[in-house]
């Protein structure tokens, strides 16, 4: 189960990823002044903050799961058997 729920955080993670990416193909004008208008907010540095840190987080908890382990880690003990 627990797999299961890593990796749709993972998954979620690519689409709000590839989602603002479209948003800026389609439209880069819109994109350009709707950031623009973000980042005069107050609120922007927190949120800036959150946004980078929860995927991270998400993706260095997930990292075992994944392909290359040691390349995903963020330290080099972080592998399936806990060794480097």
């Amino acid at each position: 189960m627990a797999a299961e729920t890593t990796l749709f955080a993972v998954a979620a993670i690519g689409l709000l990823t590839v989602a603002p990416s479209m948003l800026m193909i389609a439209s880069p004008a819109a994109m350009s002044r709707a950031i623009l208008a973000f980042g005069s907010k107050p609120c922007f540095h927190a949120a800036e903050i959150v946004i980078r840190l929860v995927p991270g987080a998400a993706l260095v908890a997930c990292a075992s799961q994944t392909l290359h382990p040691l390349a995903m880690a963020s330290w080099p003990d972080q592998g399936e058997n806990g060794k480097a």
